[in-house]
C-alpha cells in the first residue's frame, strides 16, 4: 500500500457509539453514592485526570483513599480533604506515595504499605498512570528507550499494579479494578505507534484477570480514556483526526 494511503482507523465509530459527556450527569452524580468505610487507590493521581477522580472519590466520603505518582502529591492530598469538607464528610485517611508503577519492586512496597494501613483489603484499584512518548516521529525515526518507556509504564505499570494489588482488592467488599486506557487504540497515527499500540494492549488485559478471579467475585471494570478533542487536534493534523 502506497504511504501516501495509510489504512483507514475505526477510531471515528468508535468514539460515536458512545456518547460523550464533559461533566457529571445524574445516574453518576456524587449525591447518590456512598463510599463511607471504603477504600480506593488511584495511580498517576497528582495532577489530571487522576486527581480529578480522587476528588469525586472524596466527595462521596470515601474513608481511605490512597494517592501514587512520581511527582509531589501534597497539592493532590489538599484538594481530595478540601473536597471531603466540601461535602459535608469527614477528613478522608490520605496516604501519600511516591511510586514508579513500572519497577516491581516500587509498587511491591507500596502494596505492603496499603495493606498495613488499609487493613488488608483494598475496594476500589484504579491503574490510571500512564506516559506517552513524543508523536514527532514515525517508527523507522522514533527513540527505542522513548518509544518502550511507555510500554514500561502504561503495560508493565498496570500488569504490576494488579498483580500486586489483587489480594487486597479480592479481600473487600466492593472488589473493583478500573483499567484506564484510550480512544487511541482506535486510531492509527505514525507517530503514535507506542502509544496507541499500547492502548489497545491495555484495554484487553482485565479479561486476563477476570477469568482468573471470578468465581472469588471479582469483575475488573476496564474504561475508555478519551482523548480530549483540543488535546487529539493538537497532536494529530487534520487528516488524522478525521481518519
Amino acid at each position: 500500500m502506497p504511504a501516501s494511503s495509510p489504512r483507514k482507523s475505526n477510531g471515528v465509530e468508535v468514539s460515536s457509539f458512545v456518547n460523550n459527556h464533559n461533566d457529571t450527569y445524574p445516574h453518576i452524580s456524587p449525591a447518590i453514592a456512598d463510599l463511607s468505610g471504603k477504600s480506593m487507590l488511584i495511580t498517576g493521581a497528582s495532577k489530571g485526570l487522576g486527581k480529578a477522580i480522587a476528588i469525586r472519590f472524596a466527595m462521596v466520603d470515601c474513608s481511605k483513599i490512597a494517592l501514587v505518582a512520581r511527582s509531589p502529591l501534597s497539592e493532590a492530598e489538599k484538594e481530595v480533604k478540601a473536597a471531603a469538607a466540601a461535602a459535608g464528610h469527614p477528613e478522608p485517611h490520605v496516604l501519600k506515595l511516591n511510586v514508579n508503577v513500572s519497577s516491581e519492586a516500587s509498587v511491591r512496597n507500596a502494596a505492603d504499605v496499603v495493606s498495613q494501613a488499609f487493613g488488608g483489603s483494598l475496594d476500589v484499584l484504579i491503574a490510571n498512570a500512564g506516559y506517552s512518548a513524543d508523536w514527532d516521529h514515525p517508527l523507522a525515526k522514533s527513540d527505542p528507550s522513548e518509544w518502550w518507556k511507555t510500554w514500561e509504564t502504561n503495560i508493565n505499570g498496570t500488569y504490576l499494579s494488579a498483580r500486586f494489588f489483587t489480594p487486597q482488592v479480592l479481600a473487600s467488599s466492593l472488589k473493583t479494578v478500573i483499567v484506564l486506557s484510550s480512544v487511541g487504540a482506535h486510531h492509527i497515527y505514525p507517530g503514535a505507534s507506542s502509544y496507541q499500540t499500547q492502548s489497545l494492549r491495555c484495554a484487553g488485559l482485565p479479561s486476563f484477570s477476570t477469568r482468573s478471579t471470578m468465581q472469588r467475585g471479582w469483575w475488573p471494570l476496564p474504561s475508555i480514556r478519551a482523548e480530549s478533542r483540543r488535546r487529539w487536534r493538537r497532536r494529530c493534523p487534520s487528516n488524522c483526526a478525521r481518519s
